[in-house]
């Protein structure tokens, strides 16, 4: 998973805090149990990586590899906030879109917060919303039936900004704000909040639609 690592000059590359010389280190710890470090390590990617304000640090492009190589296994602990370093960093343009391939094949993991945010990032690096569409419709079908997952609401954010490349979205989920009971989640009832919020994020996808 590391080949070419070590041969990067990280120690002449910038991050948004100085010298990219840890970022190597940050990226191993990522594979790494227990997990509350790997977890610790993947935010310290987040934060040196990727500024709020949009800017991008030259340490992010020979980082991304690596952090799509982290994404593709099931077994690292921090996958999840991996992806989305990745999804954020879609951002990178050209230089992303060479690794396009590797953002589709993650869409079609059997894990739904991981095929959701390939979903997204492929969709920010390339434009294609036929490949990214699909895999978002599948995570939330199940809200037709009142069953609610927390990457479904990504996915319905998601699709709204397709615009008119969602309207098959709002054709499937057109009647879930209509329903009295409340969405079903984790074999109890889901929350207020949540529940609310996907509601509303459905509402503006049938009005952006």
């Amino acid at each position: 998973m590391w080949e070419g690592l070590d041969e990067v000059d990280w120690a002449g590359l910038k991050h948004n805090y100085g010298s990219a010389r840890d970022v190597p280190d940050l990226l191993r710890r990522c594979a790494r149990r227990p997990a509350d470090e790997a977890e610790s390590a993947a935010d310290d990617l987040l934060n040196l990586l990727f500024h709020q304000g949009g800017w991008i640090c030259p340490a992010a492009p020979p980082a991304l590899p690596f952090l799509l190589r982290l994404v593709a296994r099931p077994d690292v602990p921090c996958r999840r906030t991996v992806l989305d370093l990745v999804a954020v960093l879609a951002d990178l343009g050209p230089y992303a879109a060479g690794h396009a391939d590797r953002l589709l094949r993650l869409t079609r993991s059997a894990d739904t917060w991981t095929s959701v945010r390939a979903a997204h990032a492929l969709w920010s690096v390339t434009g294609d919303t036929a490949a990214a569409v699909e895999p978002l419709l599948a995570a939330v079908r199940p809200l037709t039936e009142g069953t609610y997952l927390p990457a479904m609401l990504p996915a319905v954010r998601c699709l709204t900004r397709m615009g008119g490349a969602a309207d098959r979205a709002a054709e499937l989920l057109r009647d879930v704000p209509a329903r009295d009971e409340r969405l079903r989640f984790g074999g109890g009832w889901h929350s207020f909040v949540t529940d609310e919020s996907i509601r509303e994020a459905v509402d503006e996808l049938l009005a952006a639609s």
